[in-house]
């Protein structure tokens, strides 16, 4: 019986992985807990300007609801904007590690070509999702969800696909976690294989000597 020794790319592949999953599915819970600090410093605000007067602290209160929790969809779409930017972000830095492992251009095809690896039609069905309709979503709240919209069909055929894609007057709104957690586990199983083709694998600690597991 041997000792198992963890493979630390598999691991930070993983462990990258769960933790952004984690923080994608507590958008909920973090923006309630938002409002509730915001409620409890309106409310001791009002009380202040007030000075005793209850009606007047109501009448404060309600009017500063209202500009505190107008924007509460925007402070949803920022959110999951910006956690579409740090799952491509897991992506690509993980692809770059690869890349100087094996002293290949920095992109998975490159790598592939170089090590003499094929992978999956799985997986290269999703890498393909990945570089069309991700990267363009990407793009563009990255860089130009205000501007002249890149690649405009390829944004529509996503929004027309998702409920949570909005593509209207040229702006991109992202208001739910599905469609980036599922971004998100394509990446981890691409990632996962191209680690297991290179050679990537756990240990196993036998007899005095590492094997692979």
């Amino acid at each position: 019986m041997g000792i198992s020794v963890p493979n630390p790319i598999l691991t930070m592949i993983k462990r990258k992985s769960r933790v952004l999953e984690k923080l994608i599915k507590q958008c909920p819970t973090l923006l309630e807990d938002l409002k509730k600090e915001l409620s409890k410093q309106i409310e001791e605000e009002a009380a202040q300007v007030a000075c005793g007067d209850k009606e007047i602290e109501a009448s404060i209160c309600s009017s500063m609801y209202v500009a505190a929790f107008e924007d509460d969809g925007e402070l949803q779409n920022n959110f999951y904007q910006s956690m579409l930017l740090m799952v491509v972000s897991y992506y690509e830095s993980i692809i770059t590690l690869f890349a100087k492992e094996t002293r290949s251009e920095d992109n998975i095809h490159a790598i592939c070509t170089k090590k003499s690896i094929t992978l999956s039609t799985e997986t290269r069905t999703n890498i393909g999702y990945i570089e069309e309709e991700v990267n363009a979503l990407r793009n563009n709240v990255c860089h130009n969800n205000f501007g002249t919209p890149r690649k405009r069909d390829v944004l529509e055929k996503i929004a027309n696909k998702s409920d949570e894609i909005h593509f209207h007057d040229d702006v991109i709104s992202i208001t739910g976690p599905n469609y980036i957690l599922n971004v998100l586990n394509k990446e981890s199983e691409i990632l996962l294989e191209l680690a297991d083709r290179l050679g990537y694998k756990n240990m196993k600690f036998r007899d005095g000597k590492l094997t692979t597991d």
